[in-house]
């Protein structure tokens, strides 16, 4: 039976990109996974997953030469058939372990290593542009996470073909009744006294504070029964965390810290509205392809949605929610806010429509990774 080696420069149980990809490869053979973590404590693994424990005070060098040792060291013992890079972190230690070992490599893009003419970069983020740009060549298949990312990176890294466009289009369907009632134990702002009070949800990666906070404000705006929930983590957690202090003492703001992806759902079977917000002048986020966009409306969730042309083609498409602009002051987003929670969606009808895509997607990546593997009677 053939082998392949995930490699994932973060923990497995907050990515769900990474974990649709192990559903991809699932069908060609015997899966493992290396993630990384900063847990404390015993960890508790299932069979084929391995964990590189990293401390929360070692240097960024230090954790990616503890990650790449580990990579090289599991890569020998399991000798791999093919190896899958997940994001940018991974890639170069997926290409030095599938240059050892003489197996194809794929690697999985999550961002955009892009940026505008305008956009002020860090020394550390054009390295892992340069790097990325130079790896990238070296892959026997790229994907991205959009069209347009596809055809943007295929440019900026000279790439021969065209990368597979693979949406973040989750798998995991609402949560039960039963499930989200245990999220309102663990969470008692998720509760609501009376049909009236609404909650407004954001969930993701908090590095980009402006774009989230700005929502915060916008409960000056809306009634006293509406109220702003957050789950995440990242560098802004601390400063949002001070901006809705105020609410947070009236029952109006809460932060939930960052869940496991299969805890999702179960928090956002509580919400009215799902907020999809992203910088505007960031590259990366101009192209954004969130989870959330779907996520939040598979378990019958409007959304509103930052005008971006990826994020607006889906939003048009799929008629889940609203979008807005980027001049857009507090008061004028509040009038959104109400207008969107007012739209009506089925889960189940809004589950089938994004399915054909997802699937065709996924069998199309499987298909090309059967063919790298040299497993014809797949591929075919």
């Amino acid at each position: 039976m053939k082998k392949i080696l995930f490699l994932l420069y973060r923990d497995l149980d907050f990515d769900g990109r990474a974990a649709r990809m192990i559903e991809v490869a699932r069908p060609l053979g015997q899966l493992h996974v290396l993630d990384m973590t900063l847990q404390q404590g015993d960890l508790v693994r299932p069979t084929g997953r391995r964990s590189v424990r990293l401390q929360p005070s070692w240097s960024p060098l230090r954790r990616h030469w503890t990650v790449l040792v580990a990579t090289l060291r599991e890569a020998r013992r399991l000798r791999p058939d093919m190896i899958v890079a997940e994001n940018f972190f991974s890639v170069f230690t997926g290409w030095l372990a599938a240059r050892m070992l003489g197996v194809p490599l794929v690697y999985d893009s999550y961002e955009l290593m892009q940026h505008f003419p305008q956009e002020p970069v860090s020394r550390q983020a054009r390295f892992w542009c340069w790097l990325e740009r130079r790896m990238a060549r070296y892959c026997d298949l790229v994907i991205a996470a959009n069209p347009e990312r596809a055809a943007l990176m295929q440019e900026a890294c000279q790439l021969r073909e065209m990368p597979e466009a693979m949406r973040n289009i989750p798998m995991q369907s609402q949560a039960t009744s039963t499930v989200a009632s245990n999220a309102a134990e663990r969470f008692p702002i998720l509760r609501k006294a009376n049909e009236e009070e609404r909650i407004i949800l954001y969930q993701g990666d908090l590095r980009f504070g402006p774009a989230v906070g700005r929502f915060i404000d916008v409960l000056d705006h809306l009634p006293a029964h509406y109220r702003l929930v957050i789950v995440g983590d990242g560098p802004s957690a601390a400063a949002l965390a001070a901006r809705g202090e105020r609410f947070a003492r009236e029952g109006r703001f809460a932060m939930l810290g960052k869940l496991p992806v299969v805890d999702l759902p179960q928090v956002t079977a509580y919400a009215d509205l799902g907020l999809v917000t992203y910088p505007f002048d960031v590259k990366n986020h101009y192209y954004a392809a969130p989870n959330k966009l779907y996520e939040y409306s598979m378990s019958g969730v409007p959304v509103l949605v930052s005008n971006t042309p990826s994020l607006a083609a889906v939003t048009q498409e799929l008629q889940h929610g609203l979008l807005f602009d980027a001049d857009e002051d507090a008061k004028s987003l509040a009038l959104k806010v109400e207008k969107a929670m007012k739209i009506r969606l089925d889960a189940e009808d809004f589950c089938r429509r994004i399915a054909d895509e997802r699937d065709s997607a996924m069998l199309r990546v499987r298909k090309k990774m059967a063919a790298l593997l040299n497993q014809q009677w797949l591929a075919a």
